[in-house]
């Protein structure tokens, strides 16, 4: 009935959404498997179109299909982290035996995908088909008319069973939800970062001032010598800048560690570059020479004969 819908691409369904496949067993048995292997396989029971409906690619075999009525109970996709756990290149055809999803054989290999958050590593996943255990239905929208989209899915929905309120998940919402520490995080750094970039550059405006102040007759001179309204800008400036070089280079040890420690919490990360260091400096450079080149200008565009009037 979904899939007579307009706006509706695929229908499939699930034992798991695919961003929380939770279920696992140490149980699942396969030909030259090790005494010691005791990771946990993740499991999930799929109806038919799971690969196509959730973009998920298959690297090697074949999908589940109708033209297959063994396919339920007696076959297997894994991923990409199984057949590497397994050790064998030709994976097709492996017998593999559970006391939950059955025995059957594998027919076929998806590429590894994300089904827990990067904190931990892809774990080895076997999709299994059943008609039995469905838990989620999951559906591909088009992009137009949403709205109109999923109010015809809750019709439909309360039709077929009204015994039980239709609710409804986005995917995107999903995985943002797994990351809401990490969200919350960037908010918060991005606050402190804004606010100390303003209070700093108050402070180096209002110490700029008081800089071009005390040094009023010393410019002064410099002009009456030649000195010329860039050059004396620079001598300023210069001060200010030698002092931000300086915070950097004490601040990008204490950065790195930071940095480093809390990418540690991620299966798959980044490096630290030292661009990721530069470009703050520079910026920080940047910031610094704007701010203070307003002062610094003031000062030397001055009279000197007013600077050195009462000398």
């Amino acid at each position: 009935r979904l899939l007579t819908l307009p706006g509706i691409e695929n229908v499939t369904a699930a034992s798991h959404k695919p961003t929380s496949i939770g279920s696992n067993t140490g149980g699942i048995k396969w030909e030259g498997k090790s005494p010691e292997y005791n990771t946990l396989v993740h499991v999930t029971s799929v109806e038919l179109e799971y690969l196509e409906t959730l973009n998920i690619e298959l690297i090697e075999g074949r999908d589940f299909s109708s033209e297959f009525p063994s396919d339920p109970g007696n076959s297997f996709i894994i991923n990409e982290r199984m057949k590497k756990d397994i050790g064998k290149d030709n994976i097709l055809g492996t017998p593999l035996e559970s006391g939950w999803i059955g025995n059957g054989k594998i027919i076929g290999v998806v590429k590894d995908f994300h089904f827990r958050p990067l904190n931990d590593e892809i774990p080895p996943l076997v999709i299994c088909m059943s008609w039995n255990d469905r838990r989620f239905a999951m559906v591909k929208l088009a992009q137009a008319n949403i709205a109109y989209t999923i109010s015809s899915i809750k019709d439909n929905w309360t039709s077929v069973n009204p015994a039980y309120p239709f609710e409804y998940n986005f995917f995107d919402v999903e995985f943002d939800r797994s990351y809401s520490v990490e969200t919350r995080l960037a908010n918060i750094v991005k606050t402190y970062a804004v606010l100390g970039i303003l209070i700093a550059c108050l402070g180096l405006f209002g110490l700029a001032s008081f800089t071009a102040e005390q040094r009023t007759k010393e410019i002064g001179i410099r002009k009456v010598l030649g000195a010329s309204i860039p050059g004396v800008a620079k001598l300023i400036s210069r001060e200010f800048v030698m002092l931000v070089l300086a915070s950097n280079l004490a601040a990008w040890p204490i950065s790195y560690m930071i940095m480093n420690n809390w990418l540690q919490g991620f299966a798959y990360r980044t490096g630290i570059g030292i661009w990721t260091l530069l470009i703050p400096a520079i910026f920080a450079i940047i910031i610094t020479v704007l701010t203070v080149s307003f002062q610094a200008i003031k000062a030397a565009v001055k009279n000197p004969v007013k600077s050195l009037r009462y000398e």
